[in-house]
C-alpha cells in the first residue's frame, strides 16, 4: 500500500497548474489500474511529465515541502470531520456516507432529499 501523501502534494501542485481533474485521474489510474506506488518520488515524476507538467519543478516543489500545509490541512479537516474511511460521501443534512456505498443507497439517499 502506497504512502499517498506524496501523490496528494502533486495534486495540489497540478491544481496551481490549472490541471487537477487530469492529474488526479492519472494518479488514480496508476495506482488502481496499473498498481503504481504512487507514494514514490520517480513515479509521480513520470506520471506529471506524461501529463503536462514539468517534473523538475514538481520535483523541488515536492522536496520543498511547498504544498504540504494544504494537506496537512486537508488533513485536519477530515479529522474535525471525523472521517475514517475514504471515500466518505456528504449531502446536504444527511449523515456522512463512509466507505464503498451501494449506487442504490446512493441513489435512494439523493432521492429522499430530493424530497424534502
Amino acid at each position: 500500500m502506497s504512502n499517498s501523501r506524496l501523490a496528494l502534494e502533486t495534486a495540489e501542485f497540478a491544481r496551481d497548474k490549472g490541471c487537477y481533474e487530469h492529474m488526479h485521474s492519472a494518479l488514480f489510474k496508476a495506482y488502481f489500474t496499473h498498481g503504481q506506488d504512487i507514494g514514490n518520488m520517480t513515479v509521480l515524476l513520470e506520471l506529471a511529465q506524461k501529463n503536462g507538467l514539468h517534473a523538475k519543478e514538481l520535483e523541488t516543489a515536492l522536496n520543498q515541502g511547498r504544498y504540504s500545509i494544504q494537506v496537512t490541512q486537508g488533513a485536519d479537516e477530515a479529522r474535525r470531520l471525523k472521517v475514517t474511511t475514504l471515500p466518505t460521501f456528504f449531502i446536504e443534512d444527511l449523515p456522512p456516507m463512509p466507505g464503498a456505498i451501494a449506487e442504490k443507497a446512493f441513489r435512494k439517499a439523493l432521492q429522499d432529499l430530493s424530497k424534502q
